[in-house]
């Protein structure tokens, strides 16, 4: 197979393979939210956050580090070149989503929360992923 076309489908493998596991993970926290608002919308996870306790933090920032480790670790072993860039490509595109995310929250998520996701759950994550497929 083509390198460039091995790579490309890396990364749109490991993109795909990252959300699996961040959806998954965040449908699983979704599903222990014992609270009485509908947090899978926008809408009702804003009005629940005040109410959340660390478990119910712990879950989100979880799903990102995982899909991100999942997804780098997917794209550095079906990567053909530079598999640690493909790996960190993962990592920023998640830190994008974060942001964003972050964005819309903002000033209802504790701000520790919001930081301690952003520094600690996307790069090093994507680092660790690629580690880890020894790329």
């Amino acid at each position: 197979m083509n390198k460039t076309l091995r790579n490309i489908l890396g990364l749109i493998i490991g993109l795909f393979v990252g959300a699996l596991v961040n959806m998954a993970i965040t449908e699983f926290g979704y599903s222990s939210y014992k609270g009485t608002h509908d947090i899978s919308q926008l809408e009702g996870l804003r009005s629940a956050m005040p109410e959340f306790t660390f478990m119910d933090y712990f879950y989100p920032f979880l799903a990102h580090a995982l899909g991100v480790f999942a997804g780098a670790f997917t794209a550095a072993k079906i990567c053909a070149t530079n598999k640690r860039t493909f790996a960190l490509v993962i990592g920023v595109l998640f830190l994008i989503g974060g942001i964003i995310m972050s964005t819309l929250l903002w000033g209802i998520a504790p701000m520790s929360f919001i930081f301690v996701d952003l520094i600690l759950a996307y790069i090093p994550f994507a680092f660790l992923g690629a580690k880890v497929a020894k790329a």
